[in-house]
């Protein structure tokens, strides 16, 4: 099936193709589609499964970019977080920030109480289009009596309160960079995904295509266009440049905790060894995040050498951020057995060649300006954040390599399929019980009513896999039929959310993988393969975690 829908779509001349599904390429799909262009998205795994699955989910306002007077970039990240709150109002929502202030240095308080007014003055407009229960506060001081009514882990000699500041959060980081690519769908553009772009393709030293390989069954499909985005993260440089060596890039890595620990965000300093850490060496910064009834830590790096094959996390390198921030957090009597789940990605090294820290800007780099074919335009990325607005200086690019009409970006203020709350029922359905319905409605947004749609159709839809999840039946079959969802995998990671905080158990794997079997007509070889493969994503949780049997 995957074979012929490829064929099919490779037979028109596109426009545009993009090329990687993580959050930066959905919005050059969307953008380029709502400016009118012939646009194709190509995904050689799952949408938004790689870097962008690790992002903390947290949507990052500026704020740590004040310690280098980055100012510019301070202001383009609040906006960014303002734009998500604005087209995504179903999936983000603001997140109190909570660290430390300390001594008479950089770290005090006078030292910050300058540094919130330059930031609440740069943010004046934050609350610009937003719905009031969206709204971000303005950032403060806060004293030490409220620092550790917060955070009781501050109540340590030295520390003479805090600064609380404003990001945002993704409920579900995995499902917003999807509903881009729906929306993408929606406003005219090809999306596919498990379609692994091998090569561009040139003719007359123009860019004249891409080579796709069908990432299940190997078959090869040419796709033509006038232009390529290279929006392939960690892959970008291969893809741009197939006869040099890969470049080293950072493993970056958070974990997921059965408890919530916190009910703000809180960063605090440690001093472990840290010596693999490209960022930060042996002092940085920790972040503990509440998130639903667990509790996300981050962020762990290390250097990774793609020439040892692709990147893992291993049972070790769980224990030793665990570890750290146990360090930091003794109170917390942290243990292995809590740690439920980890999400981990490919990031950018600033100095890939000597590593020392994170590539800290993003870049449109059009490879004709550089002697390079015309027509290839690669992208770097460097943050979840500003996705949106490094895919609308792209398309600009496209656009002008095209020769086309300038149009205007209008993704920061277009809502995605899901934020569309007034098109959602007054009334919930008859048919679902209210908690089902609030729970959809929390997850799908305004698709929750095709969800609903869907149960009508199927009352047996409309009941739980199992009495092991809340996740319904219908939501298996949504996601394979009408959400582009080809494994078992891309339902529980990133459909569904039913494996995104904690590994399913078995007979809840194995009764999704019965539905989409029979969506997709699998055989039972293809069925086991999937369970086990589902299964063995969260392998490295193994010697602590046994997630139950039936």
């Amino acid at each position: 099936m995957q074979d012929d829908l490829l064929a099919t779509l490779a037979q028109p001349h596109y426009d545009l193709v993009v090329v990687g599904g993580g959050v930066t390429g959905a919005f050059c799909a969307w953008d380029a589609a709502l400016r009118g262009l012939k646009v194709c998205l190509l995904e050689a795994a799952d949408f938004g499964g790689a870097t962008s699955a690790n992002s903390l989910k947290t949507i990052h306002g500026g704020f740590r970019y004040l310690a280098t007077a980055d100012l510019a970039r301070t202001r383009e990240a609040i906006l960014e977080r303002s734009a998500w709150l604005r087209i995504a109002p179903h999936l983000v929502r603001p997140l109190p920030c909570l660290i430390a202030t300390r001594g008479r240095g950089a770290r005090s308080r006078s030292a910050f109480r300058a540094a919130l007014a330059t930031y609440n003055l740069l943010g004046r407009r934050r609350n610009h289009g937003l719905a009031p229960e969206l709204h971000i506060p303005a950032s403060r001081l806060v004293d030490r009596d409220e620092c550790v009514r917060l955070f009781s882990g501050f109540d340590r000699p030295g520390i003479t309160g805090g600064v609380m500041w404003y990001d945002a959060q993704a409920i579900d980081s995995e499902r917003l960079v999807l509903e881009v690519v729906l929306a993408a769908q929606a406003a005219g553009a090809v999306t596919v995904n498990y379609a692994q772009v091998t090569g561009v393709v040139q003719d007359d030293g123009r860019v004249s295509g891409v080579q796709v390989r069908d990432a299940i069954d190997g078959h090869e499909h040419l796709f033509q266009a006038e232009v390529v985005i290279n929006a392939a993260g960690p892959w970008a440089e291969g893809l741009a440049h197939p006869d040099q060596e890969p470049l080293a890039q950072a493993l970056g890595m958070n974990l997921v905790i059965r408890r919530r620990l916190v009910e703000t965000a809180v960063g605090v300093e440690t001093s472990g060894p840290g010596a693999s850490d490209p960022l930060f060496g042996q002092r940085r910064y920790l972040f503990i995040a509440p998130w639903e009834d667990y509790s996300l830590l981050g962020t762990s790096y290390t250097v990774h050498d793609p020439a040892g094959g692709p990147p893992q996390v291993t049972a070790e390198s769980i224990t030793a951020l665990l570890q750290e921030f146990q360090q930091a957090c003794p109170q917390w009597e942290l243990d292995p057995r809590e740690v439920s789940f980890f999400h981990y990605g490919l990031l950018p090294l600033d100095r890939p060649e000597h590593p020392g820290g994170l590539a800290e800007k993003h870049a449109v780099i059009d490879h004709a300006r550089q002697g390079g074919p015309p027509g290839l335009i690669t992208l770097r990325s460097v943050k979840y954040t500003t996705g949106r607005a490094l895919a609308a200086r792209a398309v600009d690019a496209a656009l002008s390599r095209l020769d086309r009409p300038a149009a205007a970006c209008r993704t920061a203020a277009t809502l995605l399929p899901g934020g569309e709350l007034d098109r959602l029922p007054q009334d919930p359905p008859q048919d679902l019980p209210p908690g089902v319905w609030t729970r959809l409605v929390r997850r799908y947004g305004a698709r929750a009513a095709a969800v609903a749609g869907l149960c009508a159709q199927w009352p047996l839809g409309a009941e739980p896999l199992t009495d092991q999840t809340e996740v319904l039946g219908a939501e298996v079959l949504f996601a394979a039929r009408f959400e582009m969802a080809r494994k078992l995998s891309d339902v529980v990671l990133r459909r569904t959310g039913m494996g995104s905080a904690a590994q399913p158990p078995l007979r809840v794997l194995e009764t999704a993988a019965a539905i989409m079997g029979i969506e997709h007509g699998w055989d039972r070889e293809r069925y086991e393969q999937e369970v086990a493969e589902t299964q063995a994503v969260y392998a490295p949780l193994k010697p602590w975690n046994d997630p139950g049997h039936e």
